[in-house]
């Protein structure tokens, strides 16, 4: 995929169920309208159902095909839409106008909480002026430190979505300060053990490893041919794999800053997709991600989590 708009003039899905916690919040309702009447989504929205509805006439949306579940407080909203997506009622699940904390509080909850699958991560997806590819990239938001399994948990998430997508090779790129592997650099030497773990076929016959590789290999292949570094991988990564939060957000933010790039983002590692926008989030990007997330969850509907 090289842009967003290939991504979702190429991938159609049948309306998914999201459920949406503490939804009165302008720009998130907006997103969630713009997406039901694309025919993306069928919502649930949970929270002040007053303030619901009121917003909903301040944007013009009638809301013929939602469904309103009034709860007492942003905390009840996201128990409650959580529960609904674990009860079957809903594909998906969107934080509205709840603390992240909390949110991710009633998900993770051991009684009434999603199935945990794989270690929850957060996963960006770039649209970048001039590189090739979409490029994907985990973890700038919820896991701070990973050791190397934790590493090789985030990798799995991301592929999730690039298999969804239809990817027929990924190639993953393990971010280091240098492509070369120094005992006093742990993320150069635990990118090397990842590398080591593709070529196993640790990964899948469909994923390609390397690492460590230093940012301007991956963003540039004339970096590439001025350092001499031959690889599949050079300007070409699929899934970047951050050592750190530090190096992720910092990243993150610096990509964001290239005119021209959007992003959207999911979390992963339950059950379902999670839409975890921020308020900072346009209104595109939270429909964007909202696309995005129903994707994903169309193919865990479909065949399961792989």
């Amino acid at each position: 995929m090289t842009d967003f708009d290939q991504l979702f003039k190429e991938i159609k899905i049948e309306p998914m169920r999201i459920a949406v916690a503490a939804a009165e919040e302008v720009e998130t309702l907006s997103a969630i309208m713009d997406a039901s009447e694309a025919g993306i989504v069928t919502p649930i929205l949970f929270g002040n159902s007053e303030k619901i509805r009121s917003l909903s006439l301040s944007i013009n949306w009638d809301m013929a095909d939602c469904v309103v579940i009034d709860t007492e407080s942003p905390a009840d909203s996201a128990v409650e839409a959580v529960a609904c997506v674990k009860n079957g009622f809903a594909d998906f699940l969107m934080k509205g106008l709840v603390e992240t904390s909390v949110f991710l509080k009633a998900i993770i909850n051991k009684e009434r909480g999603l199935p945990i699958t794989n270690l929850l991560s957060h996963i960006a997806i770039f649209d970048i002026p001039n590189y090739p590819k979409l490029l994907f990239t985990t973890d700038g938001g919820m896991v701070m430190y990973p050791d190397l399994n934790q590493k090789k948990l985030l990798i799995e998430n991301a592929l999730i979505l690039t298999r969804a997508l239809g990817y027929k090779q990924t190639i993953v790129g393990c971010l280091a300060a240098k492509e070369k592997v120094d005992p006093k650099m742990p993320a150069t030497v635990e990118a090397h053990e990842l590398k080591k773990i593709g070529e196993r076929g640790g990964f899948g016959a469909d994923v390609y490893v390397e690492g460590p590789m230093a940012m301007d290999l991956v963003l540039s292949r004339d970096a590439t041919k001025t350092k001499d570094y031959n690889s599949i991988a050079e300007g070409a990564v699929d899934i970047l794999l951050f050592p750190n939060i530090d190096t992720g957000n910092a990243v993150g933010k610096t990509l964001m800053q290239i005119p021209g790039t959007r992003m959207i983002g999911t979390v992963m590692g339950a059950s379902v997709p999670i839409v975890l926008t921020s308020r900072a989030d346009s209104r595109l990007e939270k429909l964007n991600s909202i696309r995005m997330a129903g994707i994903i969850a169309a193919r865990i509907k479909r065949v399961g989590i792989k």
